[in-house]
């Protein structure tokens, strides 16, 4: 029987896939107070995770990862911060004939982001899918980008998320023209080298020009500050690098 639905991600580091998700979610446990989330405290011992089929592309498999081994956790946590980073990665291991789709935070950010900068978190609110894919909820920031929230490496955004969006990628998409945090025009590049002209119409024999998107990883979104309020913190992408690179097993909380 589950406890609640959550919202992960795929990253790959070293040929492992780790699920990214939150320390709440694989803890059941308020980070902050040490409070268990369960109103009848009780506690995850696995996560099911529907994946897309890698033999249907129309379909899902479910694949079960426990969270412990031999009585220890299976988690990674930040080298420094602990559960004060509200982020893990949980090694995959359950993935025959799973399709792998994975974000790089890696990648180097093409984008510079100021505050009022619009952002998505992907996910599933109330664990409601659209046949079985993530829902797109529109935010923005709302803490200077630039400026670490509360002393950790978070900062905030002002969507209208809920329970089950927990562990969210938060990403920047484009697929035209934008305006960047200093009012400069950005196009992402043109598959087609045709201009046409305005006030004219496109040729019907001419390919259409056809704009390239543009896709930042942000962070990891975690939850309100509180209930009654649509701010919400979002751990930065540098996070889940360093778990990667340097994190230690979790502890039971």
């Amino acid at each position: 029987m589950g406890l609640a639905s959550a919202t992960g991600f795929i990253v790959e580091r070293q040929e492992q896939q780790y699920l990214v998700t939150n320390w709440h979610v694989v803890t059941g446990t308020d980070p902050n107070t040490g409070i268990l989330l369960d109103v009848h405290g009780r506690r995850p011992d696995a996560v099911r995770i529907s994946h897309l089929c890698a033999s249907s592309r129309s379909h899902f498999v479910d694949r079960v990862e426990p969270l412990t081994s031999d009585d220890r956790p299976r988690w990674i946590e930040h080298p420094e911060y602990g559960k004060r980073v509200d982020v893990v990665a949980l090694p995959l291991s359950q993935l025959d004939d799973v399709r792998i789709s994975t974000y790089d935070p890696w990648r180097t950010p093409h984008v510079q982001f100021g505050v009022g900068d619009e952002l998505t978190v992907v996910g599933f609110p109330f664990g409601i899918s659209s046949d079985g894919l993530a829902l797109w909820t529109r935010g923005t920031i709302a803490s200077e980008f630039e400026v670490d929230y509360d002393g950790l490496p978070r900062f905030l955004i002002d969507a209208r998320t809920r329970p089950g969006q927990s562990g969210a990628p938060v990403i920047f998409f484009r697929t035209g023209a934008y305006f960047d945090k200093y009012g400069g025009i950005v196009m992402p590049s043109v598959s087609s080298t045709f201009i046409p002209t305005p006030g004219k119409p496109i040729p019907p024999d001419q390919q259409r020009p056809e704009s390239d998107f543009v896709e930042e990883l942000l962070g990891i979104y975690s939850g309100r500050i509180h209930r009654d309020s649509d701010l919400g913190f979002v751990w930065r992408t540098s996070v889940i690098r360093d778990i990667l690179e340097r994190g230690v097993f979790g502890t039971m909380p």
